[in-house]
């Protein structure tokens, strides 16, 4: 992911056709932030590239590996797919169960 054009690396912890839930190290980006994003689904070697916006944080809380606002995930961001080309959603969507 790029933030500010600096690379951030992080993990996808949650996939949908909205968005995604990235674990993320400090700093987190701020809300509204945009982000660049490009990552690839499993078995596939494509890349998925995206603007997205940072929409939610879940902070570190005192708890060690866990987030402050939603505890059962580790610290990160919720971000919104802002400009997702149709190929690349319907390959997402082909990961959801229904």
């Amino acid at each position: 992911m790029f933030v500010e054009r600096v690379r951030r690396p992080g993990t996808i912890w949650n996939l949908s056709i909205v968005g995604v839930y990235v674990v993320l190290a400090e700093p987190l980006p701020p809300v509204d932030t945009r982000v660049l994003m490009t990552f690839s689904l499993p078995g596939e070697r494509p890349l998925i590239a995206c603007l997205g916006r940072v929409r939610w944080l879940n902070a570190p809380s005192i708890f060690k590996g866990c987030g402050s606002a939603k505890p059962s995930l580790p610290p990160g961001c919720g971000v919104e797919f802002v400009e997702l080309d149709e190929v690349s959603r319907r390959r997402i969507a082909a990961l959801i169960p229904r």
